[in-house]
C-alpha cells in the first residue's frame, strides 16, 4: 500500500500572499451564485452545518447559496465533484478533514490533496468521545489502558466503521499506550447505540450523533474521556485524552471549507474573511452547539498547518496499526 503525506507544499498555494483585507472583487457581486457542495446525505451533520452556513454567507455577500449534496464513498465523491469546478471562487465544499488526510492513506482517489484542494477556514471542531458500557467497570482512562494490560487484545473498543476518526483514535491510543485492543467496526452508528446499552462491547469511540447525549444522561454510557481542544462544557469533569497523559492520540474531526486549486490569493482571502464572520453570529453558533461541535474559524496558514500536521500523523498510524477498508 503506498501511503502519500502532505508535504509542506500541500497546501500552501492557499494561502500564500493573502492581504489582511480585500476589497471584494467582481466574483463576489450580487449577480454571481455561490455554490456549497455537501459531501453528506441531507439532514446529516455536515448538510445541516453547509445550509446554515450557506444562509449567512448568503446574507452576508449579497449573493444566491445553493447547498449541492453530492453523498457517498466517506465524502471522496464531493471532492471530486469540487475539484472539477472552475476555480473562479463559486464553487467551494464544507467538508470533514478525513476525505483530505485520512482517505488518501487507504485507498486510491480521483483527487491528490497535495495538488487539487485549497483549503479556505476550518468551521467546526467535532470531538471524539470515548465512552464506557455497562460491561467495562473503570472510570478512567487509566482505567482502560490497565485493564489492556491486563488482557492484551481482549477489551473490545467500538467504532462507527473502518478508517474513521474513531478506529484512528484507538489506534492512536494503543500505539500510545503500548497496549492491543479488540477494535469492532460497525457499518452504522445506531448500531453502536443499541449494541452499546446492551454491553455487548467494552467502550464506544466515535464522534457525537444523535441520541447518543441523551443516553449518556440517563447513564447508560459513561464517559471516561473527550479529543478535543478544551473540555465539554456539558461534562466539566471529564479529561481530554491530552490531559489523561495521551496527547498524541487527540484525535478529533474537523469540518471546513476547501476550494479547487488555482483559487487566487484574494478569493480566498475573501472567503475566508466571510466565514469567519458568518461564525460570529448567534445562528451558526447555534447550529453548531446543536451539533455538539464547537466554532473554528481562523487563518487560512493555521488551517494548512492543521491538515498538514494531521494527515503526517494519520500517515504514521494507518501505516504502523495496518489498517485496511475491506
Amino acid at each position: 500500500m503506498t501511503i502519500t503525506t502532505l508535504s509542506r507544499r500541500t497546501f500552501n498555494t492557499a494561502a500564500v500572499g493573502i492581504a489582511a483585507s480585500v476589497a471584494a472583487p467582481a466574483w463576489a457581486q450580487p449577480a454571481q451564485t455561490l455554490r456549497i457542495i455537501s459531501p453528506y446525505g441531507a439532514g446529516g451533520t455536515g448538510d445541516v452545518l453547509a445550509r446554515s452556513l450557506g444562509d449567512r454567507l448568503a446574507a452576508q455577500m449579497k449573493k444566491t447559496v445553493i447547498v449541492d449534496n453530492k453523498p457517498g464513498a466517506g465524502g471522496s465523491l464531493g471532492l471530486q465533484a469540487l475539484i472539477q469546478a472552475p476555480a473562479d471562487g463559486q464553487t467551494i465544499c464544507l467538508v470533514a478533514t478525513s476525505p483530505i488526510t485520512v482517505l488518501p492513506h487507504l485507498q486510491k482517489l480521483r483527487y491528490n490533496p497535495e495538488k487539487d484542494i485549497q483549503p479556505i477556514a476550518p468551521v467546526m471542531i467535532s470531538p471524539v468521545v470515548i465512552l464506557a458500557t455497562s460491561n467495562f467497570k473503570g472510570k478512567t482512562i487509566a482505567d482502560l489502558v490497565a485493564e489492556a494490560k491486563k488482557r492484551p487484545g481482549e477489551v473490545s473498543l467500538a467504532s462507527t466503521g473502518l478508517g474513521t476518526v474513531g478506529h484512528i483514535l484507538i489506534e492512536s491510543l494503543a500505539d500510545a499506550a503500548g497496549v492491543r485492543f479488540l477494535h469492532v467496526p460497525y457499518k452504522a452508528a445506531g448500531q453502536t447505540l443499541t449494541d452499546g446499552m446492551a454491553g455487548i462491547f467494552d467502550v464506544l469511540v466515535a464522534n457525537p450523533f444523535p441520541g447518543l447525549a441523551e443516553q449518556i444522561k440517563l447513564g447508560r454510557f459513561r464517559m471516561l474521556a473527550i479529543a478535543a481542544p478544551t473540555r465539554a462544557s456539558e461534562y466539566p469533569n471529564v479529561p481530554t485524552l491530552a490531559e489523561a497523559g495521551f496527547k498524541s492520540a487527540q484525535v478529533y474531526s474537523t469540518y471546513g471549507v476547501v476550494g479547487p486549486a488555482g483559487l487566487t490569493a484574494e478569493q480566498v482571502s475573501v472567503l475566508n474573511r466571510e466565514i469567519n464572520t458568518a461564525l460570529q453570529t448567534p445562528e451558526l453558533k447555534a447550529t453548531i452547539a446543536a451539533n455538539d461541535g464547537r466554532p473554528a474559524g481562523g487563518r487560512s496558514t493555521e488551517y494548512v498547518q492543521a491538515l498538514r500536521t494531521e494527515s503526517a500523523a494519520n500517515a504514521r498510524i494507518i501505516r504502523a496499526a495496518n489498517i485496511r477498508l475491506d
